[in-house]
């Protein structure tokens, strides 16, 4: 039941609120009767009554005082002020001192039930609202470790700025420790093999193991959060006081990778990205140890690998760079000329004052490099490395029986010839296929005057300068010579077999403008389509 409570200086008045109506059966109870506002404070902080019907004029504190105590000390209760005048200016300072209603004497039991109707309901509504937000903040803080780890996700992957950061820290209670930051990653070697002979639940019991044995053994940082991101991937962020506690970090992943290596028979190579004085250069650090992970094919599996040791500030070829794409969009393109072209221009680089001390490791990570971006567009072709470059294909150890550097230029030119060459026949039998397709769709609907280009690309799933270039390509026709040849080709059929108007033969085909029907079969064939009838018919062995 809601708690009511009464104040008023006439006692006749106070009886007969307390009698007006029937307040048990308007589901509320009267807690407590005042005849002043000093003693009615003191009974709300006993009693604590949700609504309040209380005169305006009063001893000791006016009812208008009263509600600006009552709104300090009971904030969600009610107060409805009862007063024998309707004055603008009572009305407005009620409104100030949060008041919820003014009731003029004399008081009436209809309009009485009407305000405590309106009183219940805002309480029942300021109840729920308070519920939903209790309900909310719980769902949330029950979340909060699902929340953090897409915080740190957005951190590593650059979604967040320094701006961001208070806010959300904050947030997620989330108490950064350190003055540096960096970042570990985790890869399980050799995965996809791995993928194909175990199973899921195994796969994921490595990970999880992993995952357990990082949280219990890096204790030294001031600051640790790790992270499953990507299959085969754990994501270790952590703060140091100074940057000489690395080196415990070194060690710890030296031994669980013995740990690991002895319990479940597998391994994992770690990349350490830098070491940055702001947190939101985790990204970088994260970019960082991802870098120092692509050079695993050259250190082998179950390799410590820190970003610092094969960056090389001279050559910059250890870094991700422009020319680096620069090389995978030429192989994507199949340009066989530029393709020798850049990478004469890398070795001739190589060959320079600058590169002369270079250590031996750095240049084959460079060529390895390079190897790499050749792998990967090959894979993106479906291209079988085996039957490519046949069943003893093994890079690293290719370059490293390499004593020059002329040696491995060649070695490197042949090897993305061959690429090249794989890649252009993939993409000449895609685009035949794409063609050919076309050509079916063309065939069933040659005779729609709406058909054109946009539409046959759309319906074999490829942009229309595309298909544009892949038609002049097979064919030696461009796409409206082809379909015009095509509907030329019905029309001779129909002059020769009906005896149709040419204008309807025109419209029959595809053509909606007889006239232009007629120059473009007078174009293919030579004649204009009614010579063409006569002759045709005149000597039909023509």
């Amino acid at each position: 039941m809601y708690r009511v409570m009464l104040i008023d200086d006439e006692p006749i008045i106070l009886e007969k609120l307390q009698n007006v109506i029937d307040w048990e059966k308007e589901n509320c109870r009267i807690v407590a009767v005042a005849d002043n506002g000093a003693e009615a404070m003191n009974l709300c902080r006993d009693l604590k009554p949700q609504i309040i019907f209380s005169d305006i004029y009063m001893p000791l504190m006016d009812g208008l005082e009263l509600a600006e105590e009552i709104k300090i000390l009971l904030p969600e209760s009610l107060v409805i002020l009862i007063s024998g005048y309707n004055e603008f200016a009572y009305a407005q300072k009620a409104i100030e001192a949060g008041v919820f209603r003014y009731l003029l004497k004399p008081i009436r039991a209809g309009e009485l039930s009407k305000i405590l109707a309106e009183a219940k309901s805002r309480l029942t509504e300021r109840r729920q609202a308070t519920e939903e937000k209790i309900r909310l903040q719980n769902l949330i803080k029950k979340n909060l470790p699902g929340l953090r780890e897409k915080f740190f996700v957005k951190l590593i992957n650059g979604q967040l700025g320094p701006e961001d950061l208070k806010e959300q820290l904050a947030f997620l209670e989330i108490k950064l420790q350190g003055e540096w930051w960096g970042t570990i990653l985790f890869h399980l070697d050799n995965y996809p093999q791995l993928a194909q002979k175990k199973k899921e639940a195994e796969l994921q019991f490595y990970q999880f193991h992993l995952l357990e044995l990082i949280k219990k053994r890096y204790t030294a940082p001031s600051f640790l959060y790790s992270l499953i991101h990507r299959p085969a991937e754990i994501v270790l962020l952590y703060g140091l006081t100074e940057p000489g506690e690395e080196k415990k970090l070194y060690e710890t992943t030296l031994f669980v990778q013995d740990e690991i290596l002895k319990a479940d028979g597998v391994s994992f190579s770690a990349g350490f990205g830098g070491l940055y004085p702001e947190l939101v250069a985790l990204e970088r650090s994260y970019q960082e140890a991802l870098l120092a992970l692509e050079f695993k094919v050259w250190t082998g599996a179950n390799a410590l690998i820190p970003y610092r040791d094969i960056e090389n500030s001279k050559s910059g070829r250890l870094l991700h760079h422009r020319e680096q794409e620069t090389f995978s969009s030429l192989l994507r393109g199949g340009n066989r000329e530029k393709i020798l072209g850049f990478i004469q221009q890398i070795f001739t680089t190589l060959k320079t004052a600058n590169y002369l001390h270079m250590p031996k490791s750095y240049l084959l990570l460079t060529v390895l490099d390079l190897v790499n971006q050749i792998i990967r567009s090959l894979l993106e072709f479906n291209g079988s490395l085996e039957e490519i470059y046949g069943p003893a294909f093994d890079p690293v150890r290719e370059i490293n029986n390499f004593e020059t550097l002329d040696q491995l230029q060649t070695w490197l030119e042949k090897m993305a010839w061959q690429a090249v060459a794989f890649i252009n026949d993939h993409k000449q039998k895609v685009g035949r296929n794409f063609v050919e397709k076309a050509r079916e769709y063309i065939e069933e609907n040659f005779h729609d005057p709406d058909l054109n280009l946009e539409k046959v690309a759309d319906q074999v799933y490829v942009s229309s300068c595309y298909l544009s270039r892949l038609f002049k390509e097979v064919t030696a026709y461009s796409f409206t010579e082809y379909l015009n040849r095509r509907r030329v080709s019905a029309a001779e059929k129909l002059l020769l077999t009906t005896g149709a108007k040419i204008y309807e033969i025109a419209e029959a085909v595809g053509f909606r403008d007889s006239h232009y029907f007629g120059i473009v079969f007078k174009k293919i064939t030579g004649l204009a389509p009614s010579d063409y009838r006569d002759q045709i018919r005149s000597n039909p062995f023509a």
